[in-house]
């Protein structure tokens, strides 16, 4: 297992001019375009509910269930928000493998506990490969 992950470390560090750029769009593409429309459809939403809640006047259960549909689009637009910084953490992930691979002037040659902590998010063992994904999403198959 640790000669794979020499390997799958190694072979990133090999590839990581390709790599890196297009984890880093990647990435950022899915943060940029899917939070904002999302939060702007939720903010569109909510100001008509508003609006219907004003219209509502004083049928109670009209008010409660327009209540309860802002709630569950300000619930829903914090859940977004936190996805974005679950997201945001992700881009630090990646920089600190891009990081790496700019300290790194050759090829690893032997096992580091360190640099797996540092690294590597966990390692799979399946019969005719080992994956190991690194913290940065980035997976690399090794042949068993």
């Amino acid at each position: 297992m640790q000669s794979a992950v020499v390997t799958a470390v190694n072979d990133a560090w090999y590839c990581r001019d390709k790599i890196l750029p297009k984890l880093k769009e990647n990435l950022r593409s899915v943060i940029e375009n899917d939070i904002e429309a999302s939060l702007r459809e939720i903010d569109v939403a909510a100001r008509k509910k508003q609006s219907e809640l004003l219209e509502a006047g004083n049928d109670q259960k009209k008010i409660e269930l327009i209540g309860e549909e802002i709630v569950a689009l300000r619930d829903k637009r914090q859940a977004i928000l936190t996805e974005a910084a679950k997201q945001k953490n992700v881009d630090e992930r990646i920089e600190d493998l891009a990081n790496f691979f700019k300290e790194q002037t050759e090829m690893i040659t032997e096992y580091s506990d360190r640099l797996v902590r540092r690294l590597i998010e966990k390692v799979t063992i399946y019969d005719e490969m080992i994956v190991v994904e690194f913290k940065s999403g980035l997976k690399m198959e090794v042949e068993a």
